[in-house]
């Protein structure tokens, strides 16, 4: 097989097109085991939030079983999607999830909280 041989320059192609399969199969290994470490990052910050929001329940809950009368507990006239009644801390809630929201750049909040 020489120069001049057909199949010699298909293997010679063969060859390249391997050498760059398995370059390309090396970079997207090394994106996935980035995506990989990202995602376990993430889901370690969604857990601490998680934490963390079970703790202002427990809070609130403490506060609100010790503060019956307080005015923040009355009813505000509006009602949840499961006919519930909403109190003025809800709407204190709601108002601050939307503003935050908002600034995050989510254009309707309101969609991702419970209602």
């Amino acid at each position: 097989m020489g120069f001049d041989d057909p199949s010699f320059w298909m293997a010679v192609d063969a060859t390249n097109a391997a050498n760059n399969a398995r370059g390309r199969a090396r970079e997207w290994k090394s994106y996935a085991q980035e995506l990989e470490a990202e995602i376990e990052g993430l889901m370690k910050k969604l857990a601490v939030e998680q934490m963390h929001t079970e703790g202002l329940k427990a809070a609130l809950n403490c506060m609100k079983a010790q503060h019956t009368d307080s005015p923040m507990l009355r009813l505000n006239g509006e009602r949840f999607k499961d006919g519930d009644p909403k109190t003025r801390l809800t709407k204190v809630y709601e108002e601050a999830f939307d503003k935050k929201g908002r600034e995050l750049g989510i254009a309707t909040p309101a969609v991702y909280r419970a209602n």
